[in-house]
């Protein structure tokens, strides 16, 4: 197969931890958005989760590639499929459960917007 050649795997890796890194950005402004009195608080969980991860992530890949014992191929393509599940997992979560609305700022906006075009 193509897709079992190194550098194929390589750069759908790269992309993956591109596309992954693309949400920092974001991440605190939709927090701070939704949350608007509690943002400092949201951020520092958000960064805290974070954190969190780059600790446990390390570990839980290499039990899951000791889990297939001495196939590490097989430990390296679970690990990867794990990683894709839980990113599909949260993308999902957050698909159903964010939805921005409209903050009384941006309704006082457009209030004042449609006054002066009157």
């Amino acid at each position: 197969m193509v897709f079992q050649n190194p550098i194929w795997v390589i750069l759908a890796m790269c992309l993956a931890k591109g596309l992954t890194y693309a949400i920092l950005p974001i991440g605190p402004t939709i927090m701070i958005n939704e949350m608007s009195e509690r943002g400092g608080l949201m951020t520092s969980i958000l960064t805290s989760s974070g954190n969190i991860a780059g600790i446990i992530a390390p570990l839980l890949t290499g039990y899951i590639i000791g889990l297939a014992g001495g196939n590490k191929i097989l430990g390296y393509n679970l690990s990867i499929l794990f990683m894709a599940i839980l990113v599909l997992a949260f993308g999902i979560l957050f698909a159903i459960f964010v939805k921005p609305s409209k903050s009384k700022r941006n309704k006082d906006e457009q209030k004042n917007y449609n006054l002066k075009s009157s």
